[in-house]
């Protein structure tokens, strides 16, 4: 903007020398102005270090300030900004001391040399504050990952991989629900760099050793991610914060499907370790609230395994399986746990994927009814599910609801002690 503003004033100057008689002469701007202008705009170029190092106070304790300084000292962008600024400053000072170029377009010249200066501090300023927000420190993760993978750097793949975590957690801690989201979805949109760069961890095995195979590294890679997802959950569970959970538990859907993408026999640690983790955690967090989020969890993560299925035309039963007994599990640990909790609530995930297998896209998939008698197997464990098993029964026609598991309010009513009888 100041930059047009500049060549507006350029313009009209080239205008007033050929209407106005003698208006060189009106001009009361003296050119020692813009030589001191031109000469503070050298240090001006450091004011985008200048900014970052108010911004790296306190950064020695603080994951966020920390993670938001080095984005800023790894930008490529600050440093072309601030080398816009020299270079202009200098062109600036050389044409206002020469006297080859008439007075007129020296001051023409200079007017858009101040006004491309002035914007270009305007951008380093902004740029300075995007690389501080979620979305610009994972822009700074994600360019970290890509170098590691690049020139194979350590000490690159460790930093990727804790300071994800770290800052998930620092967000929760801090209270900034928006932020952590967008922080999330910038990082898992990229999930597979994310995943090929955590690859490259060290395995602490002995030089002498064969190299291990890729999918070794990637099974170490699924263990380390348990672990620090196990973490995460148990922090969001601690702070009691539904939101927190909420995130913490999608998270763990996501790269479940990105690690099963790169190979079926991967990411079913990643459910088992959520599933073990809320089944012992006694934080803040709500036991109902807990158990909604898990099982929309294993649901979302089902249908989205069909829908693969569907889409690449291959079966994909085993895992879809597997899955559906790590959540059958859960299920009866939740039941034991809480006897009170009405077993329709407990048992509408497996409900609502038959209903998803009722439609008629789905008469195509692969191995289908297999997939139906194990929820019906499931089903027929709870001799009190009479309507649940009846609105299971697949038909050419699918269910005529479209009430999704959080809008199901019937099956979120928990019963009377006596209503139920418990697992046989």
């Amino acid at each position: 903007m100041a930059t047009l503003l500049g060549i507006c004033a350029a313009l009209a100057l080239a205008l007033g020398i050929q209407i106005v008689p003698g208006f060189l002469s009106e001009l009361l701007l003296p050119e020692t102005l813009f030589e001191l202008f031109f000469a503070i705009s050298l240090f001006f170029s450091a004011l985008p270090w200048v900014w970052t190092l108010f911004l790296a106070l306190g950064s020695e304790t603080n994951v966020i300030s920390a993670a938001a300084l080095r984005s800023n000292v790894k930008d490529r962008r600050m440093y072309l900004y601030s080398a816009g600024i020299i270079i202009i400053s200098f062109a600036g000072i050389i044409i206002v001391s020469q006297q080859l170029i008439p007075i007129e377009w020296s001051f023409a010249i200079c007017a858009i040399f101040v006004g491309a200066i002035l914007d270009l501090l305007r951008a380093a300023y902004l740029r300075l504050q995007y690389r501080r927000f979620p979305e610009g420190v994972a822009d700074w993760l994600i360019e970290t990952m890509r170098k590691s993978i690049r020139i194979h750097d350590e000490r690159l793949h460790t930093l990727s991989f804790e300071t994800v975590f770290s800052l998930i957690i620092a967000y929760m801690k801090a209270g900034r629900m928006g932020s952590l989201r967008l922080f999330t979805q910038k990082i898992m949109g990229t999930s597979d760099l994310w995943l090929g760069s955590i690859t490259n961890l060290s395995l602490y095995r002995p030089a002498s050793e064969n190299e291990e195979t890729l999918l070794d590294r990637y099974s170490v890679a699924e263990a380390k991610t348990a672990k620090r997802l196990a973490w995460v959950v148990s922090e969001a569970c601690d702070m009691g914060n539904p939101t927190a959970l909420e995130e913490a538990v999608r998270l763990v859907g996501r790269l479940f499907l990105t690690f099963h993408g790169s190979h079926p026999s991967l990411g079913f640690l990643l459910l088992v370790s959520l599933s073990q983790v809320c089944q012992k955690t006694e934080g803040k967090i709500d036991r109902w609230e807990l158990d909604v989020e898990v099982m929309a969890a294993f649901s979302e993560v089902i249908k989205s395994l069909i829908d693969k299925s569907m889409e690449r035309g291959v079966s994909d039963t085993e895992s879809i399986k597997k899955v559906l007994a790590i959540l059958e599990t859960y299920v009866k640990e939740s039941f034991r746990r809480e006897k009170s909790v009405n077993p329709a609530f407990l048992m509408q995930p497996f409900a609502e994927i038959g209903q998803m297998l009722a439609a008629p896209r789905y008469n195509a998939l692969a191995d289908r009814d297999e997939i139906i008698a194990t929820l019906r197997r499931i089903l027929a464990q709870f001799a009190a599910l009479e309507t649940v098993t009846g609105r299971l029964e697949i038909s050419g026609e699918g269910t005529d609801t479209k009430a999704s598991f959080r809008e199901d309010l019937p099956f979120t009513i928990p019963r009377k002690q006596t209503e139920e009888p418990p697992l046989a």
